[in-house]
């Protein structure tokens, strides 16, 4: 995994390559790939997923997130315009929330359309995400606000 955002789910979502029950209750694996419903048993999931599979995996769905991003009515306006760094931090919070659950942060993307960086960090942070996912979402938030990726180099899996 070389590219940035694939780096980023790396660090923040890690690697198992068992299934398990994520924090919601659904079955995951890999690097957070959601494998089926919420409450669904694990014994449904008698396989392993290779690292090689789930880096492509996560790739892979993270790029689906990218263009769903870019094509949404909330961001679309702007998408062309913003630093990769902004967009992958965006593609972060969407592969950890889903489409759907980006999207309710309306005030933020509302701040994103405007430029202003030290709003939409602010209306991140004001969030039932931020509380649940600390650490995760004060990366995340710092790449969006800075459009760089410095909240990830300390991390020794991070490759410039």
């Amino acid at each position: 995994m070389k590219s940035k955002i694939a780096q980023m789910l790396n660090i923040d979502e890690g690697y198992r390559e068992k299934p398990y029950i994520d924090s919601e209750g659904y079955p995951t694996g890999g690097i957070g790939i959601r494998l089926g419903p919420k409450g669904a048993s694990l014994g449904m999931y008698q396989f392993t997923i290779p690292r090689n599979v789930a880096e492509l995996w996560a790739l892979t769905h993270a790029q689906d997130m990218e263009a769903r991003l870019s094509a949404s009515d909330a961001l679309r306006p702007v998408w062309g315009g913003l630093e990769q760094a902004r967009k992958d931090a965006l593609v972060n919070m969407a592969f950890q929330l889903g489409f759907e659950g980006l999207m309710g942060f309306r005030k933020m993307l509302a701040a994103v359309r405007a430029g202003n960086w030290q709003e939409a960090t602010r209306q991140g942070k004001d969030s039932k995400w931020y509380g649940q996912t600390k650490d995760r979402a004060t990366r995340v938030l710092a790449t969006l606000e800075r459009a760089d990726y410095s909240a990830y180099m300390g991390f020794s899996s991070w490759v410039n």
